[in-house]
């Protein structure tokens, strides 16, 4: 946790030199006649936090999946610019991606109907963007109307010239991650890569957000006993610890607060993490294949030389996806590496 929670109004100190890790202190014992301490109520839960941390650490690497969790890449979808207005009403992106779920939409008029579901939506472009997947043969054509199919039906026209192009989207399954001591539960969700080509490169993974919450921001905190005297009124606040699909550039050098999940390099994936990433439990495990096995190839890494376009002096070395056991533990290329000489 980066947030500090020795302060006002909470002065847990169970972090702090000297404080209730360091004594080892494992229950708060309640006692009659006794005022109970808010800072006593909220370290009764670090001290919880602090057993399932010190467990999870052992068995998990930080940012592992736990369950569920599969990132997947997809370059086969059709961004759709639109006019910044339709009865000179501004667009609202937004319209398209009820909830962060796909909304479906069809033509406004035509004797055939063609239908898409958003897959997601780009607000950095200069006309509004929506990203989609057809669920029919036929597509939208250059200034054809479309609509939401359902609810309040926004309607939008597409640009006259070039309206449709490919693009690329990332997507994650709902899952269970471990993170900062916390079995994190990671909701599904879809990003843009490019909206204006089909090969981008990027390092995808889960940013990290930490938050807290209070009555303002989410009214459910409100006291919910009805016909008691307390009735709505504020209590507890929550730490919030989300994990959040995004993107970031292969020179981008800060992983505070980002697990990279895959590597998209040109449109193909060069790396992606699929399994569990377990911590010391692993180390135990891989002395006992190292033991039984030693170092093996269960796909060898075939490599071939190629010319140098660039330098017809210089060979490089092309070596092909494989996976390997180098001293117990498990190496695997998914996309094709060079080497240059």
């Amino acid at each position: 946790m980066s947030l500090n929670f020795d302060v006002a109004p909470y002065y847990d100190d169970f972090e702090a030199s000297g404080g209730g890790h360091d004594n080892n202190y494992m229950r708060i014992l309640f006692r009659p006649g006794k005022a109970v301490q808010a800072r006593e109520l909220t370290q009764l839960q670090s001290i919880l936090q602090n057993q399932i941390k010190s467990f999870g650490n052992h068995i998990f690497q930080d940012g592992s999946p736990v369950f569920g969790g599969h990132i997947s890449l997809d370059t086969s979808v059709i961004a759709i610019q639109l006019q910044q207005q339709y009865s000179n009403v501004d667009i609202s992106l937004t319209d398209f991606l009820v909830g962060g779920i796909g909304t479906l939409i069809i033509n406004a008029a035509g004797t055939t109907i063609t239908k898409a579901v958003v897959l997601a939506i780009d607000d950095t472009q200069t006309n509004p963007t929506i990203l989609v997947k057809y669920l029919t043969g036929n597509k939208f054509a250059d200034g054809a109307v479309i609509q939401v199919a359902s609810g309040l039906q926004t309607q939008a026209q597409l640009i006259t010239s070039n309206a449709s192009h490919g693009a690329a989207v990332a997507s994650i399954n709902e899952g269970i991650f471990y993170s900062g001591g916390f079995f994190v539960k990671v909701a599904p969700q879809t990003i843009v890569l490019d909206s204006t080509t089909t090969v981008p490169t990027y390092r995808v993974g889960l940013q990290i957000s930490e938050a807290i919450v209070d009555e303002v921001s989410d009214t459910n905190l409100l006291d919910p006993a009805q016909g008691s005297f307390n009735y709505q009124a504020p209590g507890a606040t929550r730490y919030q610890y989300n994990l959040s699909l995004a993107k970031r550039t292969l020179s981008s050098i800060d992983d505070s607060a980002f697990y990279e999940l895959m590597r998209v390099e040109n449109g193909l994936i060069t790396k992606q993490v699929d399994y569990p990433i377990y911590a010391d439990i692993d180390k135990t495990l891989a002395r006992r294949t190292f033991d039984q096995a030693g170092d093996f190839t269960v796909r060898p890494f075939v490599v071939s030389p190629d010319i140098d376009t660039g330098n017809t002096e210089q060979y490089t070395l092309v070596v092909e996806p494989g996976k390997a056991y180098v001293k117990g533990f498990e190496f695997e290329t998914i996309g094709t590496q060079k080497l240059y000489s």
